[in-house]
């Protein structure tokens, strides 16, 4: 997902994400569900799994080995990851506990939409469920996930970060700053 102004930004992520196979879908509407709705629809129907990311992240190092190793290392037919954890009290406890060797959270939310894999068999189903609801934005997907009563598995470090020197583009973003953060990045330390 991206959005015209932050095209440098999207130059550098492309060439940080080969040799996946990728697509762009172009924010034409100042619509956040439409841009988000197409980036889902960009799925390879041979594929098993489909990666949307927004422009505004900043990528872990080794980035597409390390997101290869977590779908074989967990990948359930059902299941959904998410690639990014805000620095929010309310996870503390998890990542605390595995500070020390990293591991994965398992959540029955998506917390934040900013880095999904979904599995493509799932997609058109969701695609489907979100359309029906009249969306303005990408948290309609998390109604999905709950509703279907799927696990959502966040790899701690995370292989996301926030961008956070930037501003939003849309006004339905309210975080703080502070909080538009990873709680823990995998920046390769």
């Amino acid at each position: 997902m991206a959005h015209p102004k932050r095209k440098a930004l999207v130059d550098s992520l492309l060439s940080q994400l080969k040799p996946l196979s990728i697509g762009i879908a172009w924010d034409e509407k100042n619509n956040i569900w439409d841009t988000c709705r197409r980036a889902w629809m960009l799925f390879d129907i041979k594929a098993d799994w489909h990666l949307v990311i927004q422009d505004d992240v900043i990528l872990c190092n080794n980035f597409v080995a390390k997101v290869i190793e977590l779908i074989n290392n967990h990948c359930g037919n059902n299941n959904i990851f998410s690639l990014y954890l805000g620095n929010r009290e309310k996870f503390r406890k998890d990542v605390n506990r595995l500070r020390l060797k990293g591991g994965l959270i398992v959540k029955k939310n998506i917390h934040h939409e900013i880095a999904l894999i979904f599995p493509t068999n799932k997609i058109i189903e969701m695609i489907n469920y979100c359309d029906s609801l009249n969306p303005i934005d990408d948290k309609v997907i998390n109604r999905f996930v709950t509703q279907n009563n799927l696990d959502v598995f966040i790899p701690l470090p995370t292989l996301i970060n926030h961008r956070n020197n930037i501003d939003s583009l849309h006004t339905l973003n309210k975080s703080q700053m502070s909080i538009r953060k990873s709680i823990w990045f995998d920046n390769g330390n």
